[in-house]
């Protein structure tokens, strides 16, 4: 697997010849120098590959964000682009697991920093198949990430998928990050812009996703201080802005009495069709009306229990309601989990 690494985007020529020279799945590593949006300057007369992946790596930018790496998967097939921002731009050995090829000067990379043992991965655990119990938002997107990572998963779910809370007839997609850089900030960033061009290649817009923004209202005192901390950075620009009432009202076609911070790029969506587009793979078997009534680790293996039959895996991801049965019996709910619930209102 090749790793091409450039110190600045390179034009859409370099990035073109790369692509043609070099075997695929291929990775373009491009190091931002500052917290602005890329460009890719085009040859005077693009090419046909040039300008596929003009198009492409246009249509990704929308959500890239500064406080972690971007990664944009099949910016065309088997080609992977990561813009990595100055804080990342120096530390690519903790996102890549061999030496980049630096096609530019290379940037100068930090010593690596120590491992907490939570982010380690456990030694001598090869995976064959997991189990994840829970067809919700969070069980569909962790067994589709886990397939695509080419590990077959068996999904247990007690009713039908996108049952519960995942169940809303519509969510919203934005972040509602912290005025901090914090980790859960950084998170939640990375997972707004990973969210919304995932939306792009797995459902048709309009029809299940679609919208021009998301208006987070100021509706009391501590939404505004927070919006206003936000409002102060500029590096996130494309990203949210503050608008006043009178603008929110423009934006949101009916008369608003706040002010906002406004997403553009945050969009409406319905969860059960989201679920059901990530549920859609080769490597993941989903077994729906099959509560999973016991787990156990016996030599090496997880064994699931269910009235009909017993599932076995190398690695079991719970991914349900903190106050579900089976959390219950494990003594889940004595942990610091808060059940979540979404809510929409039906406007007339």
């Amino acid at each position: 697997m090749n790793y091409l690494a450039w110190n600045r985007p390179p034009s859409l020529p370099a990035l073109a010849r790369a692509v043609a020279q070099h075997p695929k799945p291929l990775h373009l590593v491009v190091c931002l120098p500052d917290n602005a949006l890329p460009v890719f300057v085009p040859s005077e007369t693009p090419s046909p590959q040039e300008s596929a992946l003009s198009q492409a790596i246009g249509s990704k930018l929308g959500c890239i964000q500064f406080n972690a790496a971007n990664a944009l998967y099949d910016i065309l097939p088997g080609v992977h682009l990561w813009l990595m921002p100055s804080e990342t731009a120096c530390r690519l050995g903790e996102h890549f697991p061999q030496p980049v090829q630096w096609q530019t000067e290379a940037v100068p990379q930090l010593p690596p920093s120590d491992v907490k043992p939570w982010f380690k991965p456990p030694e001598h655990r090869t995976a064959t198949r997991a189990i994840v119990i829970g067809a919700g938002i969070a069980g569909a997107a962790t067994a589709r990430a886990l397939a695509q990572h080419g590990l077959p998963v068996t999904v247990l779910e007690a009713a039908e998928p996108a049952n519960a809370a995942s169940g809303n007839r519509q969510g919203l997609l934005y972040a509602k990050i912290s005025p901090h850089n914090t980790e859960q900030t950084e998170l939640l960033l990375c997972g707004y812009g990973h969210t919304r061009r995932l939306l792009d290649a797995l459902l048709p817009a309009q029809e299940n996703w679609g919208g021009s923004g998301v208006l987070h209202l100021n509706h009391n005192d501590e939404e505004t201080r927070r919006n206003l901390a936000l409002s102060a950075q500029t590096h996130h620009a494309h990203l949210y802005r503050p608008v006043c009432a009178e603008t929110a009202s423009q934006l949101a076609g009916i008369p608003l009495t706040q002010s906002a911070l406004y997403w553009p790029q945050g969009v409406w969506l319905n969860p059960p069709a989201l679920i059901n587009a990530l549920l859609d793979h080769p490597l993941i078997e989903l077994h729906t009306r099959t509560p999973a009534l016991a787990a156990e680790y016996r030599n090496g293996v997880w064994q699931v229990e269910t009235a009909a039959q017993t599932f076995y895996g190398s690695h079991i991801v719970y991914c349900m309601g903190a106050h579900s049965p089976l959390a219950a019996a494990a003594d889940v709910s004595a942990l610091p989990y808060r059940l979540i619930r979404g809510q929409t209102d039906l406007a007339a």
